[in-house]
């Protein structure tokens, strides 16, 4: 437990008060992983916990529902009063919460029962609905009735997927039937919270289990996929999913995306971009998604010259990740990976070599073609990029005596213009 949060618990008991550490550090705590958050709990009222912090920075997150955040050493701590919910009119938030005294009472109003548990040092575990258990059995469950839960916070249909798939775990039978009765109510969830969800599930171990299972919840976050939930190419998306490594969730994206283009043979860009649209994903990561499915079927030979041409085209990191992709697809027909792996060393040795493949990898620049006397402008530009795509051929080395010779000859017979008004044509 880090020090704020000891600090806090101290503070608290100190004024006779109640207070454990809950949620998701005790999951992760009891689990040995390293919980990024430490929320706390207490029979304090908001103000009563103020008053017990004064002199640390206190933000009024969520006053109204019994929340304020403590920061402590520069990290946030959610100190927040006992309490249960009043109706869910949203399916997101409570209406309005009523403080209560009792820990166990406020433990049953959440989610899941591995998240449902609260820890002191005097105390020790407390854990009123076998929390502990379930996270030993590897299992997602509900606190309480299942369909309660989902329709008080819709986005629990997601969460309860997206723990199932970071941790590994299985789903509770009740929980799970749950789900699939409940996934209409994703559509009272704002895009953004989806795609958080989203993003948090496909980087999971487990998450081409959960696609496999669950493809009428995904259908609600991504309805182009509904039409092919049943067939081979969704079936293939999600063990290439699972064939994944790393955390490129651009990757992952692309192969779940891609599916209707599959399955449907049309270009898969057009309701990739229409639901990256949707979701509000980064620019960063929609232009690598839609990036990688232009790229998905075009055949790239291992030569020197060729690589760096795609080099040249679309950079390194795209190039990797592009045969990371046709890594797991292979991985999902369940067939040789030896293309992928001699494409992978070509690059590598391509890129080891010092290969030139860009226009700052020249060995001359615009200072020497003016002084050739290439007009300023355009044309320096063009006869840049025809020294470039020569050395990336092998027609010509990258060195500064054969580059400013095939430049003069250029310039003297107007290749580059001629070059320039083919292109226009």
């Amino acid at each position: 437990m880090p020090a704020g949060a000891r600090e806090i618990l101290s503070a608290l008991h100190g004024a006779d008060y109640e207070a454990y550490v809950v949620g998701g550090c005790v999951r992760d705590s009891l689990l040995g992983r390293t919980p990024h958050d430490w929320d706390i709990c207490t029979n304090a009222g908001p103000e009563a916990v103020e008053r017990c912090l004064r002199g640390h920075e206190m933000i009024e997150t969520g006053i109204r529902h019994g929340t304020v955040t403590v920061l402590i050493g520069g990290e946030p701590y959610e100190v927040t009063t006992y309490r249960v919910d009043g109706e869910y009119s949203d399916h997101r938030r409570p209406d309005r919460v009523a403080f209560v005294s009792d820990l166990r009472e406020d433990l049953a109003r959440r989610d899941f029962t591995v998240n449902a548990m609260a820890y002191n040092e005097t105390d020790g575990l407390r854990d009123f609905f076998g929390g502990r258990d379930d996270l030993a059995r590897g299992l997602i469950r509900c606190v309480g009735e299942a369909d309660t839960r989902f329709e008080e916070d819709a986005l629990r249909v997601l969460r309860a997927l997206r723990f199932a798939a970071t941790y590994g775990f299985a789903i509770e039978e009740e929980t799970a039937a749950a789900i699939h009765r409940k996934a209409p109510l994703l559509g009272y969830v704002a895009q953004e919270r989806l795609y958080a969800e989203l993003s948090r599930l496909l980087l999971g171990p487990g998450a081409g289990e959960i696609l496999l299972r669950y493809g009428d919840v995904m259908a609600r976050i991504l309805p182009e996929l509904g039409p092919c939930l049943e067939s081979a190419a969704y079936a293939r998306s999600a063990r290439a999913v699972s064939a994944c490594t790393g955390e490129d969730l651009s990757l992952r994206l692309a192969l779940l995306l891609g599916t209707p283009g599959a399955a449907e043979g049309i270009d898969p860009t057009v309701s990739a971009r229409s639901a990256l649209e949707r979701l509000r994903v980064d620019g960063r990561t929609r232009d690598a998604v839609l990036g990688l499915l232009a790229l998905r079927d075009v055949e790239i030979p291992p030569e020197r010259s060729a690589l760096c041409r795609w080099l040249n085209r679309v950079g390194e990191e795209p190039l990797r990740r592009l045969i990371a992709l046709r890594r797991a697809e292979c991985a999902a027909d369940g067939v040789s990976q030896e293309e992928c792996e001699a494409l992978e060393q070509a690059l590598d040795a391509v890129l080891r070599s010092g290969a030139c493949y860009r226009l700052r990898d020249l060995s001359v620049g615009g200072r020497e073609l003016r002084a050739l006397g290439v007009p300023e402008g355009e044309r320096i530009g063009r006869v840049l990029q025809q020294l470039l795509d020569a050395v990336m051929a092998g027609e010509l080395p990258n060195e500064r005596a054969a580059l400013l010779a095939r430049a003069t000859e250029l310039l003297k017979n107007g290749s580059a213009e001629n070059q320039t008004g083919e292109e226009q044509k």
